[in-house]
């Protein structure tokens, strides 16, 4: 789950987005909103950016139907230049929904980063933009992350935060498992599962129920789970701000 490459990687990695959270927060904490966002708005463009140069070179290389964008992470090409630009009656909403999506990409990375990249990304990270785009990528997210919290972007609202966070995740669920299915294509293990285990219970299934009502039980537990982590992402950001605002009560 974690082999010594991520160990030695991520946590430097995530201990630099701190101190650049911390600092951005001592330069740009008091602004106006508009100065704010201007970190946020750089992530965003750049993400989207990195994505398009990925789309690109993938269809002059020979296009593979795992480049589409219906995996989880690819949730941030589209959720991270939306929260950055957009400011509707519903950008409170966004905001709570978009962090809880990278909390959920934080939480994978804590538990099991070999899911996200593997070692060989790491190791020719600056061999290949493929590797350098899985690692650069979803490091890119957590900064997001990180800068959300401590630029104090997010307002809580928990009625309406939990309905928003379900209802986003229960439709990626819809999408993602049915295309993984229709394209036979492992987005987001709708269409089998790495882990021994879960793939284990997806053959049972199919066996014991047929190959189509087997398998489409199997899409539901994994969209049981995914909505599941996404509500448990969600209170994990709350407790994170809740003990950052007692924190400053307390230093104040």
């Amino acid at each position: 789950m974690w082999s010594k490459l991520h160990a030695m990687t991520l946590i430097p990695s995530f201990v630099v987005m701190v101190i650049i959270g911390i600092l951005l927060r001592l330069w740009l904490g008091k602004k106006d909103e508009k100065y704010r966002i201007i970190p946020i708005q750089i992530i965003g463009v750049v993400l989207f950016a990195i994505e398009v140069v990925k789309q690109i070179l993938a269809i002059v290389n020979g296009y593979d139907l795992w480049t589409l964008p219906f995996h989880f992470c690819s949730l941030f090409i589209f959720m991270c230049p939306l929260v950055a630009f957009y400011r509707g009656r519903f950008k409170d909403t966004v905001r709570i929904v978009v962090a809880s999506a990278c909390a959920m990409l934080f939480l994978f990375m804590a538990v099991y980063p070999t899911l996200i990249y593997g070692e060989y990304a790491i190791q020719t990270f600056f061999q290949t933009f493929s590797a350098f785009h899985a690692v650069f990528f979803h490091n890119l997210v957590l900064l997001d992350l990180v800068l959300l919290i401590c630029l104090d972007f997010l307002k809580f609202n928990t009625k309406r935060d939990l309905l928003s966070v379900f209802l986003t995740f229960l439709g990626f669920c819809i999408i993602s498992g049915t295309m993984a299915n229709v394209l036979k294509t492992n987005y987001n293990s709708f269409y089998y599962c790495q882990v021994g285990p879960i793939e284990d219970m997806r053959n049972a299934l199919r066996n014991a129920m047929g190959a189509g009502w087997g398998q489409f039980v199997y899409v539901v537990i994994i969209s049981v789970g995914v909505i599941a982590v996404s509500l448990a992402s969600y209170f994990l950001l709350k407790l994170i701000c809740w003990l950052i605002g007692k924190g400053k009560k307390k230093a104040a």
